[in-house]
């Protein structure tokens, strides 16, 4: 009866041991990813995103700037025919 009670207590006492030892683990590696992620959207929506945005906002405003001067020639040359020819 004592050797069954010495190996219980055992196996409890290297259970308990792992058991901690593995929840240790867990959150040494949940806060790892939790700070991993964390530089990442932090370089994400600070570096990265706004690069990205506003170069994009650039070059979409630099194309709609093109797009209206050439529609202004259009028109400009348009209404200097039609004043020209017509009167």
């Amino acid at each position: 009866m004592q050797a069954l009670q010495n190996f219980l207590y055992d196996e409890l006492c290297y259970f308990l041991a792992s058991f901690f030892s593995n929840l240790s683990e867990f959150f040494q590696l949940s806060f790892k990813i939790f700070f991993d992620f964390r530089n990442f959207f932090f370089h994400f929506f600070f570096i990265f995103f706004p690069q990205v945005f506003f170069s994009f906002f650039d070059f979409s405003m630099s194309v709609l700037s093109d797009f209206i001067s050439s529609l202004s020639r259009l028109f400009n040359d348009f209404f200097c025919l039609d004043l020209c020819f017509f009167h």
